[in-house]
């Protein structure tokens, strides 16, 4: 079983809106309803209820109440913030693979490069050249979930890569061959 790598400089414990975020996230996404109840010591109630109404401040949740049950689903911001939750948590990539991120953003749109740039950097990517960025953490489903969102996945490309070609074994070198020696 792979370890999972905690990227931060100095290590959190989740605050009760991220546990509430992951949980709403995990159960089943954005567009669906989970149910949430409140349970244990007066205490933990009332942090669970602060979280609840500071989410839905923030417009990453909506919620609604049936009976005793309180439910919430994820808004637009609220996927967003669960994708970047995700992206903290993501396993390492075998020895030799790396996952690349490769963008051309055009000129009229510079700051939301500048932003892409920045993103990328707090979270592990390294860049390679201005517009070329790698890290050895498995980001390429949640980045391509979360570009998509930004409604920029039509400049932005993510692939996980080895860095030693490819990988023998496989069966893609034999097919590779056929096709160079016709």
């Amino acid at each position: 079983m792979k370890k999972k790598v905690f990227r931060f400089k100095t290590l959190k414990q989740f605050s009760e809106q991220a546990r509430l975020l992951s949980f709403v996230g995990r159960g089943g996404g954005d567009g669906v309803w989970v149910g949430l109840k409140a349970s244990g010591p007066a205490r933990s109630r009332q942090r669970f209820s602060l979280a609840l109404s500071r989410l839905v401040l923030k417009k990453m949740l909506e919620v609604k109440r049936d009976e005793d049950l309180i439910k919430a689903k994820l808004t637009k911001l609220g996927v967003i913030e669960f994708l970047k939750l995700e992206l903290v948590l993501a396993e390492e990539l075998p020895k030799g693979f790396i996952c690349l991120v490769v963008f051309d953003i055009p000129e009229k749109f510079s700051a939301l490069r500048n932003l892409v740039r920045w993103f990328l950097k707090e979270n592990c990517f390294f860049p390679l050249q201005k517009s070329v960025w790698i890290s050895p953490f498995d980001m390429t489903e949640i980045l391509k979930r979360l570009f998509k969102i930004w409604e920029i996945e039509k400049w932005v490309r993510v692939y996980v890569i080895c860095e030693d070609g490819i990988p023998k074994g496989c069966g893609v070198n034999r097919e590779w061959k056929e096709i160079i020696s016709r």
